[in-house]
Formats: C-alpha cells, structure tokens, sequence
C-alpha cells in the first residue's frame, strides 16, 4: 500500500486562451453563463463584417473609421456574432467583463486574427 502521506494531488485544469471566466454569473434564455467561448472569432467572415456593421447602424451606431474596433460597440458586436449569442447580451456586462471581451476581440484584431498579440 502506497504511502498516503507522500501523495500529492495535483488539479490539471484546460483552459482555453479563447475562453473568458465572467466575474460573475449572467442569465440568458434560462441558462447561467459563467464564461463565453470566443473562438468563434477564428471563423468570422466577411458576411459577418458586414452583419456586424448593419446591426450598429440600426442601432445609430457610426464608429470612426480610425479605430472602429476599440469601440465597445463594435467589439461586443463581434463577440456577439462569435458567440452566436444576442447583441443584447454583451451590453449588461459589468466592466470588468466588457473590458476583458473588448480586449480579447481588439486583440484577435491586432494580431491579424492569430489570436496572439505577438
């Protein structure tokens, strides 16, 4: 018998560098969402582009030209597409949330969608 004393447990946990853990627990359609999977944004097309790009001027949204995708608009727009979740949703994120799915979606932006800030 193994000595238990000696033995050591050690938690592997896989997260994903697409993956955002929430700060808190937000509720849509009944389910509780504790992080979202921006993968997505791996697949984004140029039909995307343009369904984000309708959507914000629905909604009277003009962005300047020079660093559309530093608006939080926009960056929840594409989070939203991504994530195949309401736009509706990303706008009750608290701040700290907002941010970290801003600066996730700039920053697959930036790196030429490699999704590293390399």
């Amino acid at each position: 018998m193994a000595d238990e004393k000696n033995t050591k447990v050690i938690e592997i946990t896989t997260t994903s560098d697409d993956v955002i853990k929430l700060t808190k627990t937000y509720k849509l359609d009944g389910r509780e969402i504790k992080e979202l999977d921006l993968s997505g944004l791996k697949d984004l097309t140029m039909a995307d582009y343009e369904q984000v790009r309708k959507y914000l001027a629905t909604r009277g949204v003009t962005p300047p030209a020079l660093l559309a995708e530093a608006d939080p608009t926009v960056t929840n727009a594409y989070a939203a597409v991504a994530c195949h979740m309401p736009f509706e949703f990303f706008e009750q994120l608290n701040l700290p949330d907002g941010y970290a799915v801003k600066n996730k979606v700039m920053g697959f932006i930036y790196s030429g969608g490699s999704g590293s800030e390399t």
